[in-house]
């Protein structure tokens, strides 16, 4: 009589001894490129991070797809809105069924970045950063990454950033006409705040006074009627030309048109590759470090800027909320920038 040999026992791959080398050793072989360029402890610190994005449409997507094939190893993402027809040309992942359906856009990401990494933790939040709550949710991230329109988002973001110690990195794109008949501009620019640097408010001239407005019921709908976006927010041509703009100098005003501001998805990509740029350079500095860079794709150009700190600021002054939060600092190492602000 034949006997039947016993079966393997497979159980719960964790508790094979050797499964954090197998881990280690797969780590390794897909981030291989990397490691090459950055090292093996960079490649561990991406590992750990946990970086909120806030907004996750056109340039959030890219955000959360670039984060996904790095490594980062835990997601936030927040974002109230559902996918249309129209953001299909650029928003990273979305489907034509996601528009029919119009399922929440931080679903879209969220599927996005498992399939690219499985093993990356990911937190949809369907709600706006205004909310206290998100705010709170957010503070357990290291990085922020903020690609929003409006200056209420951002100023909310600036304030969560600094009140928390972290490393906020703000992402505006431009692609507008200065005058009838002119030629486009397409450019952006990528604003660094640093736990201990100055805020977006110091760095732009951001005000929160204009904030305030944004969330005016009566301001909200004047905008409306005027041919902004739906619900009254600024559009991300004319969000971005303020926000690129330095403090104590005049924005050149954009050439509106009713409806939905213009946007491509190859201007996108290079002002989002800017910004995971400056993310992996606060784990591992391979450039200058810099606050703000602005990206010109008609001549083509980089500018750096850097900026003081305003001692009346609010936010980032001694009097302002610098560390209040009751999380603490950032992890990484600060990095000072030049005193004076300069192109």
């Amino acid at each position: 009589m034949t006997r039947r040999r016993p079966e393997p026992v497979r159980g719960n791959r964790h508790d094979r001894p050797d499964h954090d080398r197998d881990d280690r050793d797969d780590r390794d072989k897909r981030y291989d490129r990397q490691i090459r360029a950055f090292g093996a402890d960079t490649q561990h610190q991406l590992g750990r991070l946990t970086v909120g994005v806030i907004g996750v449409g056109g340039a959030g997507s890219l955000v959360v797809q670039g984060l996904a094939h790095l490594g980062v190893g835990r997601l936030l993402l927040v974002d109230p809105d559902r996918v249309e027809t129209s953001n299909l040309a650029r928003l990273v992942g979305a489907t034509p069924a996601d528009a029919r359906h119009a399922t929440h856009k931080v679903d879209v990401a969220s599927r996005l970045a498992r399939a690219i990494n499985p093993n990356v933790a990911v937190t949809p939040i369907r709600g706006s950063v205004l909310d206290p709550a998100v705010g709170r949710a957010l503070s357990s991230a290291d990085i922020l990454i903020g690609a929003v329109d409006g200056h209420a988002p951002r100023w909310a973001i600036n304030r969560l950033a600094v009140q928390y110690g972290r490393l906020y990195l703000d992402i505006g794109v431009e692609l507008s006409r200065s005058a009838p008949g002119a030629g486009l501009e397409v450019g952006g620019r990528v604003a660094v705040v640093r736990p201990d640097g100055p805020c977006l408010r110091c760095q732009n001239g951001d005000d929160p006074v204009l904030a305030a407005r944004e969330q005016d019921p009566l301001t909200r709908a004047a905008r409306q009627a005027a041919g902004y976006e739906s619900g009254g927010r600024a559009t991300p041509a004319e969000s971005a030309v303020s926000a690129s703009t330095p403090a104590g100098s005049s924005p050149r005003p954009a050439v509106s048109s009713p409806g939905p501001a213009a946007s491509v998805l190859f201007l996108n990509q290079a002002v989002v590759a800017l910004a995971l740029g400056e993310l992996v350079n606060s784990l591992t500095p391979w450039r200058t470090t810099t606050q703000q860079i602005l990206l010109d794709l008609v001549q083509p150009r980089l500018t750096n800027l850097s900026a003081d700190s305003d001692p009346t600021c609010p936010v980032c002054g001694p009097d302002g909320i610098r560390g209040s939060g009751t999380i603490g600092q950032h992890r990484r190492r600060p990095q000072h920038q030049s005193a004076h602000q300069r192109r």
